[in-house]
C-alpha cells in the first residue's frame, strides 16, 4: 500500500508539472483506484477520456468506476456503448449500483421503470434520500403531481438537516414541481 502511494504522489507531482499526459493519468487513476480513492481516480479517468474520448477501454472503466463511485451522472453518457455493462447493473444487489442503473434508467427517458427501480432503493440508508428526490422527479416527468410531491415530502422527512446540498435539493425540486403545475402560493410556503 505505501509504495502505491508513493507511486500515485509521483504521478501527480508528474502532471502538476508537465500537465496532463495520457501515461501518467491512466497510472495515477489505476492507482487511486487501486487505493480506494474511487472519486479521485474517476476525475483523473474523466481527464483521460476528454483527451482520447475515442478509447473504448477508457469509456469502460470510466463508465464501471463511477457507477461503483455513486456518480451515475458521469456513466450515463458513456454506457450506452456497453449493452453488457447495463444488464449487468440490472442484476447486481450492491446498492450503488442499483442507484446507477435506476439513473440511466432516467437518463434514458424510461422514467416509469426507474422510478419503480429508485422505490426499490428506499430502504437502503444510504440512497433512500436521492431515491426519493429521483423517484419524485421520475414522477414529475411523467405528470404525476401527487407521487412526486409525495417522494420530495419523504425524503425531506428522512433528512436531518445535516446534509444542506440534499436538503436544498430535495426543496428546490418539490418548489419547480409546484410552481410546473400552477401552485404558486404553495411555492412560496413550502
Amino acid at each position: 500500500r505505501g509504495q502505491l502511494a508513493r507511486a500515485a504522489e509521483i504521478c501527480a507531482a508528474g502532471l502538476k508539472e508537465h500537465g496532463p499526459q495520457v501515461g501518467l493519468l491512466e497510472a495515477l487513476a489505476d492507482y487511486l483506484s487501486r487505493l480506494g480513492f474511487k472519486h479521485a481516480a474517476v476525475e483523473k479517468l474523466y481527464q483521460l477520456h476528454t483527451l482520447q474520448p475515442d478509447r473504448v477501454d477508457v469509456k469502460g472503466r470510466l463508465a464501471r468506476l463511477a457507477l461503483e463511485a455513486g456518480r451515475p451522472d458521469v456513466a450515463a453518457p458513456l454506457i450506452g456503448d456497453f449493452p453488457a455493462t447495463l444488464q449487468a447493473l440490472a442484476d447486481s444487489h450492491a446498492p450503488t449500483l442499483r442507484f446507477g442503473y435506476a439513473y440511466l434508467l432516467y437518463f434514458r427517458l424510461r422514467y416509469r421503470e426507474a422510478a419503480a427501480e429508485f422505490r426499490k432503493l428506499l430502504s437502503t440508508e444510504d440512497w433512500a434520500i436521492w431515491s426519493h428526490s429521483m423517484a419524485g422527479l421520475c414522477h414529475y416527468r411523467l405528470g404525476e403531481l401527487e407521487p412526486a410531491l409525495r417522494h420530495f415530502e419523504q425524503g425531506l422527512k428522512r433528512l436531518n438537516n445535516a446534509n444542506l446540498f440534499e436538503y436544498r435539493e430535495l426543496y428546490f425540486n418539490k418548489a419547480c414541481v409546484l410552481y410546473v403545475h400552477g401552485h404558486l402560493l404553495a411555492t412560496l410556503t413550502s
